[in-house]
């Protein structure tokens, strides 16, 4: 039983490990995927989602970035490319 505990600890912790790993020194997650815009959504709101804890600021620039938009307008069923975090 107390084996069990402590394996299950382990995990976690590196469960959480991994995910700060996956994160870039400024904050935004490293990983990447499709992410649709829901009905409503500004982009900060869509960053908001996809990155909690992360600086929204960054990750609008990093998803504007991504997909080489020249503004923040988005429109909803949009799919963007977008940083997002692994625990999340």
């Amino acid at each position: 039983m107390v084996a069990a505990v402590v394996l299950t600890i382990g995990v976690v912790v590196g469960m959480d490990a991994l995910a700060r790993l996956a994160a870039e020194p400024d904050g935004i997650p490293a990983e990447t995927a499709t992410v649709q815009v829901r009905d409503g959504e500004t982009l900060s709101a869509v960053a908001s989602r996809i990155a909690p804890g992360a600086p929204i600021g960054r990750v609008v620039d990093r998803i504007m970035e991504l997909n080489d938009m020249p503004g923040v307008s988005v429109r909803a069923g949009q799919t963007l490319l977008a940083p997002v975090s692994l625990s999340g």
